[in-house]
């Protein structure tokens, strides 16, 4: 199982529960984009309020693509992943109740940008974990809807975390806007109890029929911006300088789970 959702009380929760760290593959976005879909009919209904993203993983929320297979795929392959993968987000963006992120622990690039898709994120604040979109260090380019993402979510501080692609802490991502809160680990799933509960009181057909048009500026720049990303991946299997880098970024990470 890759993914699973339940609802309880009118609150859907789909849960990432691959592998040891929720790499994203394919076979992960399959199985979201699947319990999604059918949690968006229960939204349409009315038959629920709230959308929880989380992860079954105690330390990890996501970091990002599984490089290996996703480079294994070929050309046509990695196109065929992204387009699903932005089509994953576009729908967590499109669901007319509110939606929440919960992240106990790392969430890297790939990762981040399903954070970024849900309407708030709140974290625990785990010292040893790492938030950020890493994407440009590795030598892969951020795709342009992406980059709509993070402006929309990060205003001033969105060049600094795309260009510079650091990673933060949980506190440090609070201030730079990768968080909306933060609180100590073992009360986390009282947080996103918490604010659900206050969306609870507002929760029903008007506020369906409003999220759509607030959403929309986003909404659409991200998809204008969807139709570049084969000539983006393309560019990005065909050169040899990014290759290069992304390789390099590789072995780096394989050295580091080595000496862990």
């Amino acid at each position: 199982m890759e993914a699973r959702s339940e609802v309880v009380d009118g609150v859907a929760r789909l849960t990432m529960c691959s592998g040891k760290v929720n790499a994203i593959s394919l076979e992960l976005i399959q199985a979201m984009t699947a319990e999604l879909a059918e949690i968006r009919k229960l939204a349409d209904s009315g038959k629920i309020h709230a959308v929880v993203l989380a992860s079954e993983r105690e330390r990890f929320f996501s970091p990002g693509f599984h490089l290996q297979k996703l480079m294994g795929c070929g050309p046509d392959g990695i196109v065929d992943f992204a387009d699903k993968y932005t089509d994953l987000c576009l729908a967590l963006l499109q669901l007319p109740v509110y939606s929440v992120c919960e992240i106990g622990g790392h969430a890297i690039a790939g990762g981040m940008i399903l954070a970024l898709s849900c309407d708030e994120r709140i974290g625990a604040d785990c010292a040893d974990a790492r938030l950020g979109l890493n994407e440009v260090g590795i030598g892969i380019p951020l795709p342009r809807a992406a980059i709509e993402l993070a402006r929309a979510r990060l205003g001033a501080r969105a060049f600094e975390a795309t260009m510079l692609a650091k990673s933060y802490t949980p506190r440090e991502a609070l201030q730079v806007g990768f968080l909306d809160r933060l609180v100590h680990p073992a009360a986390l799933r009282a947080a996103v109890d918490e604010r659900i509960a206050e969306y609870r009181e507002v929760a029903g057909k008007a506020f369906r029929l409003t999220k759509p048009d607030f959403q929309r500026p986003l909404i659409e720049s991200f998809a204008a911006a969807r139709k570049e990303l084969p000539a983006a991946f393309r560019r990005m299997t065909n050169d040899h300088e990014l290759q290069g880098q992304l390789m390099a970024a590789m072995l780096r990470r394989q050295q580091e789970k080595e000496a862990r």
